[in-house]
């Protein structure tokens, strides 16, 4: 799910184009890679415009997706005794985790095509 950059236009109705294709090469020569992050070219229905993807809104949200597991809390089982160990959560993480979804939430939505729950927890992370 993907927005329109165009804020007079903000629709859902965008197609995604990926770009990471093999460019042509010599046979028995590897392929080339087109870089450390996927290349999407976007195109709104409703108003005609193009827009590509931004680096930083993959490099954003790959650290907010390796902060999630850090700073979550899971439910444990009690170990023999009745006794089990509690999570440590450092709050430097965690805050920085709250930023980054704001981050994405409100400057990367219209360069990430994520599916519709991954937009709701990080639209939940970023009301915190």
């Amino acid at each position: 799910m993907i927005y329109c950059q165009n804020p007079d236009c903000n629709s859902k109705d965008v197609k995604v184009n990926s770009l990471d294709f093999a460019m042509v090469k010599r046979e028995g020569e590897p392929s080339k890679k087109s870089g450390a992050y996927p290349k999407q070219e976007f195109h709104c229905w409703k108003c005609n415009s193009i827009w590509y993807s931004l680096d930083e809104a993959f490099e954003t949200y790959y650290e907010y997706k390796d902060l999630v597991p850090q700073t979550t809390l899971t439910a444990q089982t009690m170990g023999p005794g009745g006794s089990y160990q509690s999570k440590y959560i450092d709050r430097d993480k965690q805050s920085r985790r709250y930023e980054l979804a704001k981050i994405i939430y409100k400057k990367y939505s219209s360069y990430l095509d994520l599916s519709a729950s991954d937009w709701d927890k990080i639209k939940r992370d970023s009301e915190i």
